[in-house]
């Protein structure tokens, strides 16, 4: 210990495999710190592992490949089905897609299903349209939209005898509503019920919002009251529209028709004889309107 150059040697413990004692370590696993020795190390990615590391890695590695592929999957599939609802509505596909979320919530929204229901109609699918609105009354049995509609999309497809239920039972519950009252006299007229169509075409008429629905309700009661063979009063009715009408042809066309109707009227319907008067009005307001021919030739209205 006193001499100067003395060398001091040192004893070392050898170190051991952690799963085999009897072995030498020879390694170090870099995530777990175990001593490996050479059976028991191995090179996972860039990296010495032990034999359990590795097999923890290997299995996180397909677990995370499953989970892409799961991810990519739903990834596909949702593009897949957004772009077959575009393909199936068109630019509604959006609009359907979220009230459809909404019905998913509360499926007796019955707001949900009109608004569902029109957007189908719109994307130019009926059948889903009408489901949807047969829902909605499931739901609202007076839901007056709902009742239209489908009688719109029934009397669309001719199937009259729906259109007429559904259509008279908007009217009944809404007495104000022009859309049921016109369509519900269409229908009727189209069934072959003119006598029935005519009083419903002429309540649509009054209820008529605009100078467009004026029009389309002169034209269809002038049509019915012809098939029933009362020419003077559709002629009657058309000589209220001719100041409506936007364009001079159509003026023109509207006066010939006009003209017609009072031609055959005066050569259809003779005059009554001299002991049997016959006189037929319908109550205006305080007055009785009285149709007649002034000087045996000139059909024209008077109030008594």
């Amino acid at each position: 210990a006193g001499a100067p150059n003395a060398r001091r040697t040192e004893r070392r413990t050898p170190i051991h495999c952690r799963r085999h004692p009897d072995a030498d370590a020879v390694a170090v696993c870099q995530r777990c710190a175990a001593t490996l020795c050479a059976d028991c190390w191995t090179i996972g990615g860039t990296r010495i592992l032990c034999i359990r590391c590795e097999a923890g890695r290997i299995r996180r590695g397909r677990a995370l490949t499953r989970v892409a592929f799961v991810a990519a999957f739903l990834l596909v599939a949702g593009i897949a089905f957004a772009g077959i609802d575009i393909a199936r509505y068109g630019r509604y596909a959006a609009s359907i897609r979220e009230v459809r979320a909404r019905l998913d919530e509360n499926p007796r929204d019955a707001a949900a299903l009109v608004r569902l229901a029109a957007l189908y109609r719109a994307a130019g699918r009926p059948g889903a349209a009408s489901e949807a609105y047969r829902s909605a009354l499931a739901v609202d049995p007076k839901n007056i939209v709902a009742h239209v509609n489908l009688g719109l999309l029934y009397y669309d497809i001719l199937d009259l005898d729906r259109a007429i239920y559904h259509l008279r039972s908007a009217a009944e519950i809404d007495p104000g509503s022009y859309e049921a009252h016109r369509t519900l006299g269409l229908a009727l007229e189209r069934r072959g019920d003119p006598l029935s169509a005519e009083p419903i075409l002429r309540r649509g008429l009054e209820l008529a919002p605009g100078t467009p629905e004026r029009a389309d309700s002169a034209r269809s009661l002038a049509r019915v009251l012809e098939r029933l063979g009362r020419k003077f009063e559709a002629a009657e009715v058309l000589s209220g529209l001719i100041h409506e009408t936007e364009t001079d042809s159509e003026r023109e066309r509207v006066a010939q028709r006009i003209a017609r109707l009072r031609r055959e009227s005066d050569a259809s319907v003779p005059l009554l004889p001299e002991e049997a008067v016959e006189v037929r009005f319908r109550p205006w307001g305080g007055t009785i309107p009285v149709k007649a021919l002034l000087n045996e030739k000139v059909p024209a209205a008077f109030l008594v």
